[in-house]
Protein backbone atom coordinates (compact mmCIF):
# COMPACT_ATOMS: atom_id res chain seq x y z
CA UNK A 1 0.00 0.00 0.00
CA UNK A 2 2.79 2.43 0.92
CA UNK A 3 4.57 1.75 -2.38
CA UNK A 4 1.34 2.25 -4.30
CA UNK A 5 0.75 5.54 -2.51
CA UNK A 6 4.32 6.66 -3.24
CA UNK A 7 3.91 5.79 -6.90
CA UNK A 8 0.72 7.82 -7.06
CA UNK A 9 2.28 10.78 -5.24
CA UNK A 10 5.31 10.73 -7.57
CA UNK A 11 3.09 10.65 -10.65
CA UNK A 12 0.94 13.48 -9.26
CA UNK A 13 4.04 15.51 -8.42
CA UNK A 14 5.47 15.01 -11.90
CA UNK A 15 2.26 16.19 -13.57
CA UNK A 16 1.96 19.22 -11.31
CA UNK A 17 5.56 20.18 -11.97
CA UNK A 18 4.89 20.24 -15.70
CA UNK A 19 1.45 21.82 -15.69
CA UNK A 20 1.07 23.50 -12.32
CA UNK A 21 3.01 25.53 -9.80
CA UNK A 22 4.25 22.68 -7.63
CA UNK A 23 7.43 23.05 -5.61
CA UNK A 24 10.46 21.82 -7.52
CA UNK A 25 13.87 21.40 -5.91
CA UNK A 26 16.63 22.42 -8.30
CA UNK A 27 20.02 20.78 -7.97
CA UNK A 28 22.77 23.13 -6.85
CA UNK A 29 25.15 24.36 -9.56
CA UNK A 30 28.08 22.17 -8.48
CA UNK A 31 26.04 18.98 -8.45
CA UNK A 32 24.37 19.81 -11.77
CA UNK A 33 27.81 20.34 -13.27
CA UNK A 34 28.76 16.87 -12.04
CA UNK A 35 25.68 15.38 -13.69
CA UNK A 36 26.52 17.18 -16.94
CA UNK A 37 30.08 15.81 -16.87
CA UNK A 38 28.73 12.30 -16.34
CA UNK A 39 26.47 12.73 -19.38
CA UNK A 40 29.42 14.02 -21.43
CA UNK A 41 31.52 11.02 -20.40
CA UNK A 42 28.77 8.60 -21.43
CA UNK A 43 28.35 10.32 -24.80
CA UNK A 44 32.10 10.33 -25.46
CA UNK A 45 32.57 6.68 -24.48
CA UNK A 46 29.55 5.43 -26.43
CA UNK A 47 30.46 7.34 -29.60
CA UNK A 48 34.13 6.33 -29.38
CA UNK A 49 33.20 2.68 -28.93
CA UNK A 50 30.76 2.81 -31.83
CA UNK A 51 33.37 4.41 -34.10
CA UNK A 52 35.99 1.81 -33.20
CA UNK A 53 33.55 -1.07 -33.73
CA UNK A 54 32.50 0.34 -37.13
CA UNK A 55 36.16 0.62 -38.10
CA UNK A 56 36.97 -2.89 -36.96
CA UNK A 57 33.89 -4.44 -38.59
CA UNK A 58 32.30 -2.24 -41.30
CA UNK A 59 29.56 -4.80 -42.01
CA UNK A 60 26.63 -3.72 -39.78
CA UNK A 61 24.93 -7.13 -40.01
CA UNK A 62 27.93 -8.88 -38.50
CA UNK A 63 28.59 -6.07 -36.05
CA UNK A 64 25.05 -5.75 -34.71
CA UNK A 65 23.91 -9.37 -34.98
CA UNK A 66 27.03 -11.47 -34.38
CA UNK A 67 25.03 -14.43 -33.14
CA UNK A 68 22.80 -14.54 -36.20
CA UNK A 69 25.38 -14.07 -38.95
CA UNK A 70 28.37 -15.97 -40.24
CA UNK A 71 31.38 -13.81 -40.97
CA UNK A 72 33.20 -16.46 -42.99
CA UNK A 73 36.28 -15.28 -44.87
CA UNK A 74 37.65 -11.81 -44.27
CA UNK A 75 38.65 -9.66 -47.23
CA UNK A 76 42.31 -10.75 -47.49
CA UNK A 77 41.19 -14.39 -47.33
CA UNK A 78 38.75 -13.79 -50.18
CA UNK A 79 41.63 -12.38 -52.27
CA UNK A 80 43.77 -15.42 -51.36
CA UNK A 81 41.00 -17.80 -52.45
CA UNK A 82 40.67 -16.03 -55.80
CA UNK A 83 44.43 -16.18 -56.36
CA UNK A 84 44.39 -19.91 -55.60
CA UNK A 85 41.53 -20.55 -58.00
CA UNK A 86 43.29 -18.54 -60.72
CA UNK A 87 46.46 -20.58 -60.18
CA UNK A 88 44.47 -23.80 -60.66
CA UNK A 89 43.01 -22.47 -63.89
CA UNK A 90 46.43 -21.48 -65.19
CA UNK A 91 47.60 -25.04 -64.60
CA UNK A 92 45.38 -26.13 -67.47
CA UNK A 93 46.80 -23.58 -69.88
CA UNK A 94 50.23 -25.19 -70.36
CA UNK A 95 51.10 -25.15 -74.05
CA UNK A 96 47.86 -23.34 -74.95
CA UNK A 97 48.72 -19.69 -74.28
CA UNK A 98 51.76 -17.51 -74.84
CA UNK A 99 52.76 -17.22 -71.15
CA UNK A 100 55.11 -19.09 -68.85
CA UNK A 101 52.45 -20.92 -66.88
CA UNK A 102 54.84 -22.13 -64.19
CA UNK A 103 56.02 -18.59 -63.50
CA UNK A 104 52.47 -17.29 -63.39
CA UNK A 105 51.31 -20.12 -61.14
CA UNK A 106 54.24 -19.52 -58.80
CA UNK A 107 53.45 -15.81 -58.56
CA UNK A 108 49.79 -16.48 -57.90
CA UNK A 109 50.63 -19.02 -55.19
CA UNK A 110 52.96 -16.50 -53.55
CA UNK A 111 50.17 -13.94 -53.61
CA UNK A 112 47.74 -16.50 -52.21
CA UNK A 113 50.09 -17.33 -49.32
CA UNK A 114 50.63 -13.64 -48.55
CA UNK A 115 46.94 -12.81 -48.44
CA UNK A 116 46.26 -15.84 -46.28
CA UNK A 117 48.83 -14.41 -43.87
CA UNK A 118 47.23 -10.95 -44.08
CA UNK A 119 43.88 -12.52 -43.21
CA UNK A 120 45.48 -14.17 -40.19
CA UNK A 121 47.01 -10.85 -39.09
CA UNK A 122 43.62 -9.19 -39.39
CA UNK A 123 41.96 -11.81 -37.20
CA UNK A 124 44.73 -11.45 -34.61
CA UNK A 125 44.31 -7.67 -34.67
CA UNK A 126 40.54 -7.84 -34.20
CA UNK A 127 40.88 -10.28 -31.30
CA UNK A 128 43.56 -8.16 -29.61
CA UNK A 129 41.59 -4.93 -30.15
CA UNK A 130 38.50 -6.53 -28.64
CA UNK A 131 40.42 -7.71 -25.59
CA UNK A 132 42.31 -4.45 -25.03
CA UNK A 133 39.60 -1.90 -25.85
CA UNK A 134 36.13 -3.05 -26.85
CA UNK A 135 35.47 -5.49 -23.99
CA UNK A 136 36.79 -3.23 -21.18
CA UNK A 137 34.85 -0.22 -22.49
CA UNK A 138 31.65 -2.26 -22.74
CA UNK A 139 32.15 -3.43 -19.16
CA UNK A 140 32.55 0.19 -18.10
CA UNK A 141 29.29 1.11 -19.84
CA UNK A 142 27.39 -1.93 -18.59
CA UNK A 143 28.64 -1.79 -15.01
CA UNK A 144 29.78 1.64 -13.82
CA UNK A 145 27.54 3.82 -15.98
CA UNK A 146 24.52 1.53 -15.75
CA UNK A 147 24.87 1.49 -11.96
CA UNK A 148 25.11 5.28 -11.99
CA UNK A 149 21.95 5.51 -14.11
CA UNK A 150 20.11 3.36 -11.58
CA UNK A 151 21.15 5.59 -8.69
CA UNK A 152 20.24 8.72 -10.64
CA UNK A 153 16.76 7.32 -11.16
CA UNK A 154 16.56 6.62 -7.45
CA UNK A 155 17.63 10.20 -6.74
CA UNK A 156 14.86 11.50 -8.99
CA UNK A 157 12.35 9.35 -7.11
CA UNK A 158 13.62 10.65 -3.76
CA UNK A 159 13.39 14.21 -5.02
CA UNK A 160 9.80 13.65 -6.10
CA UNK A 161 8.97 12.18 -2.68
CA UNK A 162 10.48 15.20 -0.93
CA UNK A 163 8.82 17.80 -3.16
CA UNK A 164 5.48 16.01 -2.94
CA UNK A 165 5.58 16.37 0.84
CA UNK A 166 6.64 20.00 0.52
CA UNK A 167 3.60 20.60 -1.64
CA UNK A 168 1.35 18.93 0.91
CA UNK A 169 2.65 21.40 3.50
CA UNK A 170 2.25 24.34 1.16
CA UNK A 171 -0.02 27.05 2.65
CA UNK A 172 -0.36 25.04 5.88
CA UNK A 173 0.79 25.84 9.40
CA UNK A 174 3.65 23.34 10.01
CA UNK A 175 2.97 23.08 13.73
CA UNK A 176 -0.48 21.72 12.96
CA UNK A 177 0.93 18.84 10.89
CA UNK A 178 3.83 17.43 12.93
CA UNK A 179 3.67 13.98 11.28
CA UNK A 180 3.77 15.50 7.79
CA UNK A 181 6.69 17.71 8.79
CA UNK A 182 8.53 14.69 10.16
CA UNK A 183 7.93 12.81 6.90
CA UNK A 184 9.19 15.80 4.92
CA UNK A 185 12.32 16.09 7.07
CA UNK A 186 13.00 12.36 6.66
CA UNK A 187 12.49 12.65 2.89
CA UNK A 188 14.99 15.52 2.77
CA UNK A 189 17.53 13.42 4.66
CA UNK A 190 17.07 10.46 2.32
CA UNK A 191 17.30 12.78 -0.70
CA UNK A 192 20.55 14.32 0.53
CA UNK A 193 22.03 10.90 1.27
CA UNK A 194 21.12 9.69 -2.22
CA UNK A 195 22.53 12.85 -3.75
CA UNK A 196 25.82 12.28 -1.93
CA UNK A 197 25.88 8.68 -3.18
CA UNK A 198 25.37 9.79 -6.78
CA UNK A 199 28.08 12.42 -6.40
CA UNK A 200 30.53 9.80 -5.14
CA UNK A 201 29.68 7.48 -8.04
CA UNK A 202 30.26 10.26 -10.58
CA UNK A 203 33.63 10.96 -8.97
CA UNK A 204 34.48 7.27 -9.36
CA UNK A 205 33.47 7.38 -13.04
CA UNK A 206 35.66 10.44 -13.58
CA UNK A 207 38.55 8.69 -11.84
CA UNK A 208 38.25 5.83 -14.35
CA UNK A 209 38.98 8.09 -17.34
CA UNK A 210 42.78 7.53 -17.22
CA UNK A 211 42.07 3.81 -17.57
CA UNK A 212 40.04 4.57 -20.69
CA UNK A 213 43.00 6.46 -22.15
CA UNK A 214 45.24 3.50 -21.32
CA UNK A 215 42.88 1.21 -23.25
CA UNK A 216 42.92 3.64 -26.17
CA UNK A 217 46.72 3.55 -26.18
CA UNK A 218 46.66 -0.25 -26.18
CA UNK A 219 44.25 -0.17 -29.13
CA UNK A 220 46.62 2.16 -30.99
CA UNK A 221 49.63 -0.05 -30.29
CA UNK A 222 47.70 -3.10 -31.48
CA UNK A 223 46.78 -1.35 -34.71
CA UNK A 224 50.38 -0.19 -35.30
CA UNK A 225 51.63 -3.76 -34.89
CA UNK A 226 48.98 -5.04 -37.32
CA UNK A 227 49.84 -2.42 -39.93
CA UNK A 228 53.60 -3.05 -39.65
CA UNK A 229 53.22 -6.80 -40.09
CA UNK A 230 50.85 -6.30 -43.02
CA UNK A 231 53.17 -3.81 -44.69
CA UNK A 232 56.15 -6.17 -44.29
CA UNK A 233 54.18 -9.06 -45.86
CA UNK A 234 53.13 -6.92 -48.81
CA UNK A 235 56.65 -5.55 -49.32
CA UNK A 236 58.04 -9.10 -49.39
CA UNK A 237 55.38 -10.08 -51.93
CA UNK A 238 56.20 -7.07 -54.07
CA UNK A 239 59.87 -8.10 -54.20
CA UNK A 240 58.94 -11.66 -55.18
CA UNK A 241 56.69 -10.42 -57.98
CA UNK A 242 59.28 -7.97 -59.38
Amino acid sequence: MDMLKKTFDRAKQTVEEHFGDAAYTEYDAEFQAQLNRADDIRTFVEKSLSAVECYMQPDPAIRLLPGLTQEGQNKPEVIAAQMGQFAQSVGGWVGKVNVNANTLIGSLKQAEDTYVQLGKYERQYLAAATDSYVSPVKRFLNEALKALDKERQELKARRLDMDSLKNKLKNKQPEQYPQLVAEKDKAEQVFNEQKAKVSQMISAVESALPEHLKQLRQLTDTQISFMKKSQKALEDLSKKLA
